[in-house]
């Protein structure tokens, strides 16, 4: 599934050297869009960083993981004290 806000490129005519205090408020800015815009504007820059085409993403290295089945019991406590009311 893509995110659906790839649609945007760099305009590289936007940037300008900036002070720390207008660098916060470009901070308050970004607090005030969705957790969603958020995280898509950071993995598109992560893809801008890696040198990925975000149409078109690498797949998932498989080897890297192994699935294990969980058991439906719970794990002993040993070794926890428990709470003691008075």
């Amino acid at each position: 599934m893509k995110p659906k806000s790839f649609e945007f490129r760099l305009d590289r005519t936007a940037f300008s050297k900036q002070s720390l205090e207008e660098a916060d408020q470009s901070r308050e800015w970004w607090l005030t869009r969705s957790g969603e815009e958020r995280i898509v504007a950071g993995l598109f820059l992560t893809y801008l960083a890696y040198g990925i085409d975000p149409e078109n993403p690498p797949p998932l290295d498989r080897t890297a993981f192994r699935v294990e089945k969980r058991s439906n019991q719970l794990p002993e406590r040993s070794g926890t004290p428990d709470l003691i009311t008075t």
